[in-house]
């Protein structure tokens, strides 16, 4: 007994001393402990920046994605031109190979929408904070998340101008994203329980949350001392704080925006409860002093020789224990012996570490197992996108380039050329020094960059991409150290671009060419036709037969007429154009419609086919609007009725129709004939241009088949409308109405004092005209008229005899040889020779009559401008205003 009790009380003695000389290295172990407590905060809380810095860098991909897609789209012809049919179609598309939009949207300047792939259209949306940036500044823009109305989620929006070559505004593209991808995100993190993902608008409100069973809703704002930590203006940081539901976490942030020094337009959040993180690195500390506690056990096994062998099993099981632990084993354990107070505790001390070891092993291959799929999952989207995605490290100079990059030029992930070649060594010679130009100063700067250029295929081909890039992190002194950005196929477009181009410039040269032969033509018809009528002029004013002169007349009438339609024909682009004028003056309508039958009763007489006119005692004799459009209407329904009639009649039936108001005359018109008719088939297509009826109207007559074309404009200009009713062997009816202006009955009657006095005339006149039979006619109906006439055959000659005489006017053909009549007026004007004279009055008499002619004769130094063929009226009252210094 009394040496069992020697023996306990040596093996106390021999514990105290070992547990004294061990304090020290107990405190110290203990103070490293507390040091290692606080580095495994640390740890976490750099794990949560590194979660907020992944999901933003998501963000920032999708966003950047959105940008390229709707940047791309607005370069397209079809949405600048603002065609709502052919806008929606390119809509449709775009959104079938972007799934991860929820719709798009095309509207103009003021917000009303044009296209959009939505069901319905909805309300306007200039008051949207991303449409009116966009309007604002031109650029890609974000906004302020909403609740989507057909499927209730949150979404996020964005907005991208659509300029045209100036720069202006003429549309905006509106894209919008949903937020719930965020909640798979949030369950491949594998975050301790009570975790969220969160994020907000640039205002602070609430855009998403997971888990949704959160103390906040979305669409309210979050918590101020969260969102003022986040908007101090840093990149990312971490804040304790608790929330709504009592819970305080530990709280990472990181800030995305659209570029590196604008400000964010969202915030990433991701929280987990402190309790936890601070309880992992407790676990961790007690874990180190578990291993110095086994320190001590292996340290008392020298208590085998004073405990017995009882002892020294215990000491043996946790020694194998632990070295099991060591290999793996993490169930391991050891039985507490209860008879044994210290080795009891030992062994409890033991579990409870191996316990805490494995549960943490657990997380940490859980967290692992979560980054695997995770860096899975970006492969497979890397894999999926149609861009290529690169990731530049200016520091190190290293590239990172998605799969997409190689098989874009032909290539495979395996084949393709080193990183620092795929760029400047695959660049086209001609786009190499322009492309890194502007690559290195938007780097300089530290800018987001846009630009095309071509790279060579793996066959040797060219192929266009557009580049854009943007810094996504700098050093302290904040120079640039990350770019990323991608590169996307714009072969096909740039193919189109220059398929679109070639064809414009082909139109161009083809209307160009059209303009110069519609000009000649004009030209080379007017000249003679100006012959013609100065003849006709002439012998109307010498003969004294009362028949003659009504034949003279009616020929004269002719020419007009033709003059007319001739004007109307060459100007094809401005009636292909809708540009047609239809003047409104008023007019006698009764006397225009017995001269427009006046001016075919011969045509009747010697085809032998009678000419009817019946107009109703209820039409109106004074109307105001365009005549001479409405005689052209008539006189080619006329000339098609007598050219396709050879017995029989031709009749014109005119009745008046109800006025929709006192300001306007409505009257209705029947041109019908009982010639050869026109077939069922032919009648479809009988209005439009260049074509001809394939009965009667077409194979046995000649013509360009532009009449009826040119009679359908006209009457819808003056506000009707024509259809025709035909039998093939019976005849045709042509019916058309036209909406006139009211006047009054009784129109002012001309004075004596009002109609010009036929008096001799005097003055000397200058004729610079080369074409033989214009030069005979207007120098002998000037001479008629009193005038003192010289001749200049061209531009030089004239200007040599107004050096060596006198004149009081010239009249100035412009298209001459030696000298034409624009050179020889330009010289005149600058001449200091010749004193005054240099001011004498020039009047271009010219048969070039396209639109934008008289202004060009008239600012070469002309006076004025008569257009051949001319009347010998216009021809003296022009002269005669002239000579009265009415100039």
């Amino acid at each position: 007994m009394l040496k069992h009790l020697l023996h306990g009380s040596i093996r106390k003695k021999l514990a105290i001393l070992f547990l004294a000389s061990a304090l020290p290295a107990f405190a110290v172990i203990f103070l490293y402990g507390l040091q290692s407590r606080s580095e495994s905060i640390a740890r976490s809380e750099n794990e949560l920046l590194r979660f907020a810095a992944h999901v933003a860098d998501i963000q920032e991909t999708t966003t950047l994605s959105i940008r390229i897609l709707l940047e791309n789209l607005a370069m397209l012809p079809d949405i600048r031109d603002g065609q709502a049919a052919a806008c929606k179609q390119v809509l449709d598309r775009a959104l079938k190979t972007n799934p991860n939009i929820s719709a798009i949207t095309l509207a103009d300047p003021d917000g009303r929408v044009i296209a959009t792939t939505r069901p319905q259209a909805g309300a306007n949306l200039s008051g949207s904070k991303h449409f009116r940036d966009a309007v604002a500044t031109g650029k890609f823009a974000s906004g302020e998340f909403f609740i989507g109305r057909l499927a209730p989620i949150p979404l996020f929006p964005f907005a991208c101008p659509v300029l045209d070559d100036a720069g202006h505004v003429r549309g905006v593209l509106l894209a919008s994203i949903p937020l719930e991808s965020f909640s798979t995100l949030f369950n491949t993190m594998e975050l301790p329980p009570d975790s969220f993902i969160g994020g907000c608008d640039h205002a602070g409100i609430r855009i998403f949350r997971y888990p949704s069973a959160s103390p906040g809703p979305v669409g309210e704002p979050i918590r101020r001392p969260m969102f003022q930590a986040a908007a101090a203006g840093g990149v990312e940081g971490i804040k304790t704080d608790s929330g709504t539901d009592g819970i305080e976490r530990i709280v990472a942030f990181r800030n995305v925006r659209l570029d590196p020094d604008g400000p964010a337009y969202m915030t990433i959040f991701i929280g987990a409860p402190k309790t936890i993180v601070h309880a992992n690195a407790q676990r961790e500390m007690v874990r180190n002093l578990g291993i110095f506690l086994l320190a001590m056990a292996m340290t008392l096994i020298s208590g085998w020789f004073f405990g017995g062998k009882r002892l020294g099993r215990k000491l043996e099981e946790l020694a194998d224990a632990s070295g099991r632990f060591g290999q793996g084993d993490l169930a391991a354990r050891v039985e507490p012996d209860p008879d044994v107070t210290e080795i009891a505790t030992l062994t409890s001390a033991f579990n409870d570490m191996a316990a805490s070891l494995s549960r943490e092993i657990e997380g940490m291959k859980r967290t692992e197992e979560a980054l695997r799929l995770s860096q899975e999952r970006l492969a497979l989207a890397l894999d999926a996108t149609s861009d290529a995605i690169w990731d530049w490290d200016l520091e190190n100079n290293q590239v990172y380039f998605s799969p997409r990059y190689a098989t874009m030029l032909g290539y495979t992930p395996d084949d393709f050329p080193p990183a620092l070649v795929t760029w400047e060594g695959l660049l086209h010679p001609d786009d190499r020094e322009n492309a890194k130009r502007i690559v290195a100063d938007h780097i300089e700067r530290g800018a987001p960059f846009t630009l095309e250029f071509r790279l060579r295929t793996k066959d040797g081909r060219w192929r266009w991409v557009m580049g854009r890039g943007n810094v996504v992190s700098r050093n302290a002194s904040g120079k640039p150290t990350r770019l990323i950005g991608t590169h996307v196929d714009i072969h096909d477009r740039k193919q189109m671009e220059l398929e679109l181009l070639n064809a414009k410039e082909a139109a161009v040269a083809a209307n160009q060419a059209k303009s110069e032969f519609l000009a000649n033509m004009s030209h080379e018809i007017r000249t003679p036709l100006n012959g013609i009528m100065g003849m006709l002029q002439l012998l109307e004013a010498e003969v004294r037969d009362a028949e003659q002169q009504k034949f003279c007349a009616l020929a004269l009438q002719s020419t007009n007429r033709l003059t007319r339609l001739l004007s109307d024909i060459l100007d094809l682009s401005r009636i292909e154009a809708g540009k047609m004028e239809i003047r409104q003056e008023p007019f006698d309508f009764r006397g225009m419609l017995q001269q427009t039958i006046d001016l075919f009763m011969p045509i009747s007489v010697q085809s032998q086919v009678a000419l009817q006119l019946h107009v109703d005692p209820a039409v109106p004799s004074n109307v105001k609007g365009d005549p001479l459009r409405l005689q052209q209407v008539l006189t080619n329904l006329l000339g098609n009725a007598f050219k396709f009639t050879r017995h029989g009649r031709v009749a014109v039936e005119v009745y008046p129709l109800p006025s929709r108001n006192e300001s306007e005359t409505r009257i209705f018109f029947t041109v019908s004939d009982t010639g050869c008719g026109i077939s069922e088939e032919s009648l479809r297509n009988l209005f439009q241009p260049f074509t001809q009826a394939a009965q009667g109207y077409a194979r046995n007559h000649q013509g360009a088949g532009l009449g009826l074309t040119i009679c359908k404009n006209l009457v819808a200009l003056m506000g009707g409308s024509i259809a025709v009713e035909s039998e093939v062997g019976t005849g045709t009816n042509f019916h058309f109405c036209v909406t006139l202006g009211s006047l009054p009955e009784a129109l002012p009657q001309r004075t004596p004092a009002d109609t010009p006095q036929q008096t001799q005339a005097t003055g000397r006149v200058l004729l610079a005209e080369d074409d033989e039979v214009t030069h005979f006619s207007v120098r002998r109906m000037l001479e008629n008229k009193g005038y003192s006439v010289t001749s200049a055959r061209n531009g030089q000659e004239a200007l040599d005899r107004l050096h060596h005489e006198d004149f009081d006017i010239v009249l100035m053909d412009v298209q001459m040889p030696v000298m034409d009549g624009l050179e020889a007026t330009r010289l005149i004007r600058a001449s200091h020779d010749l004193g005054p004279k240099r001011n004498i009055p020039v009047v271009a008499l010219t048969a070039y009559a396209m639109p934008g002619d008289r202004e060009r004769f008239l600012q070469a130094g002309m006076n004025a401008y008569l257009a051949k063929p001319v009347s010998i009226a216009e021809l003296t009252s022009t002269l005669d205003k002239f000579m009265r210094g009415g100039a």
